[in-house]
């Protein structure tokens, strides 16, 4: 797991080349938040940035995370399309019934800010239509980590499945 986000006082174990991955069953957000919350301990975050994790079709994260760091500004309408190639792109490579889960990190305390709202609407909408995506969003922060449903408003289909043309 990379560490560059974290304050030098909370950087997390490097595991063994010979340890056993962390692949836990994730069919529940209660087990997507376990996962994200073992994977990026208890430390503060002292940057913004975006983690990826891709859950194979057996429920079971791939071995490794992708980081995008410097994630302060909510991405424009280029990067979301960019980020959405990208992840069309990912999840045919990873197999049919992958999908992906997205967790924000960032110093400061766990409230929603408007900044979160703007990076949950880009991270949404790069996943639509052609991408399997976790229901709800995380966020992760100085003070916790915190799941948040979209307030009045129905969420995206969850765990939708990629389109034959898109393959």
């Amino acid at each position: 797991m990379e560490s560059r986000s974290r304050d030098s006082g909370s950087r997390g174990r490097v595991p063994d080349m010979t340890e056993t991955p962390y692949r836990p069953l994730i069919r529940r957000q209660v087990d997507l938040e376990r996962a994200w919350r073992r994977l990026m301990g208890p430390g503060d975050f002292s940057h913004h940035s975006l983690w990826l994790m891709v859950v194979l079709a057996d429920d079971r994260p791939f071995p490794h995370l992708v980081e995008i760091d410097e994630a302060v500004e909510p991405p424009d309408p280029d990067e979301v399309a960019g980020f959405a190639r990208f992840l069309r792109h990912l999840v045919i490579d990873m197999g049919e019934g992958s999908r992906v889960a997205l967790l924000r990190s960032r110093p400061g305390p766990p409230g929603v800010t408007d900044e979160d709202r703007a990076w949950a609407q880009a991270t949404y909408a790069a996943c639509r239509p052609k991408v399997r995506i976790s229901r709800h969003r995380v966020l992760r922060t100085a003070g916790g980590c915190r799941t948040k449903k979209r307030p009045g408003r129905k969420l995206p289909r969850p765990l939708c499945p990629i389109p034959p043309a898109a393959r």
